[in-house]
């Protein structure tokens, strides 16, 4: 397999992962995605970065969303550290 159609592949299958198609309303963003696959090697990874970066700021990151889930059952549960000593731990 070519080092382009392994990018392409991959940028394919990272753009499907990130975005909902069946969702999304923008006809213009569809036919951008479906040109990508035309771009040149160091275009279609500067896309995926790209939207890497952008997902970032709209999908929460798996490890931290399951500390936050963690906390937050240990704050129901009536377990974990009270606030008042974390804030004297950390100076707050």
């Amino acid at each position: 397999m070519s080092d382009l159609r392994r990018v392409h592949c991959l940028v394919r299958s990272q753009i499907a992962d990130m975005l909902c198609f069946a969702c999304m309303e923008s006809k213009d963003l569809k036919k951008v995605l479906a040109r990508l696959a035309t771009w040149p090697q160091y275009a279609q990874q500067e896309a995926l970065e790209s939207l890497q970066i952008i997902e970032e700021d709209f999908v929460p990151d798996a490890e931290l969303a399951d500390d936050l889930a963690r906390a937050d059952k240990q704050i129901r549960d009536g377990e974990g550290t009270p606030q008042e000593e974390v804030f004297q731990r950390f100076g707050l």
